[in-house]
């Protein structure tokens, strides 16, 4: 009788926990947009400069979307899947020069920072550009890949899907090739390069893996 009545509460409840997870996780990505929108481009204009434009600072307000959206959007999903490799090829590579010059040296990609206040904020900055991604964005190659990014999207719905997957191209591949310097100017030649091949890899991988069992299915 007692496992009965608390298997029934469990039922009338778990409506009401979806919903309060389903609303935090959108509460929290306007929060987390809104706070990287203010950092990079009203606290730190000046010492980021260009590098607002940075593909990885702009795939933060693709995770943001995600979030709101969430995880719900095959569009921001497919752009998450496909940039983890990317990022943390970054993290490993550019994050721990960073830190080291950073921390110890006082200054980021030669850039001096002036006030201890904005040397903590570049410290926060950095701290919030990469590893949330790669933490929430890693889970579902564990958890299952091709769920996550297809979203709500119906496993057999091969148009929506391809779409989809056009659309997040554009996004993300017109986010690179228009709005990060590394490409627009060469600057830093070949990083660009190094991150398209990466980027264009990424793809290779993980298309693959959403659509091939879709194309199966509808065949």
């Amino acid at each position: 009788m007692g496992s009965s009545l608390n298997f029934k509460t469990d039922l009338r409840l778990t409506p009401m926990i979806v919903m309060i997870a389903v609303s935090a996780y959108s509460i929290i990505g306007l929060i987390y947009f809104t706070f990287r929108l203010w950092l990079d481009e009203v606290k730190l204009r000046k010492e980021l400069d260009f590098r607002r434009r940075y593909l990885s600072r702009i795939t933060n307000y693709f995770f943001s979307i995600a979030m709101v959206y969430n995880f719900e959007s095959m569009v921001f999903n497919m752009i998450l899947s496909t940039s983890m490799i990317a990022l943390w090829v970054a993290f490993f590579r550019w994050d721990y020069r960073f830190y080291k010059r950073f921390l110890f040296g006082g200054e980021i990609a030669s850039i001096p920072v002036e006030t201890r206040s904005q040397k903590v904020w570049m410290i926060i900055e950095r701290l919030t550009l990469h590893p949330p991604i790669l933490i929430i964005g890693s889970i579902p190659f564990f958890t299952g890949l091709r769920a996550f990014s297809l979203g709500n999207v119906a496993s057999g719905d091969l148009g929506v899907q391809i779409l989809s997957v056009i659309f997040a191209l554009v996004l993300y591949f017109g986010a690179f090739f228009f709005l990060d310097n590394r490409w627009a100017d060469h600057y830093q030649w070949p990083t660009a390069k190094i991150m398209l091949y990466g980027i264009i890899a990424s793809c290779l991988i993980i298309f693959p893996i959403v659509l091939v069992p879709t194309i199966i299915e509808v065949w």
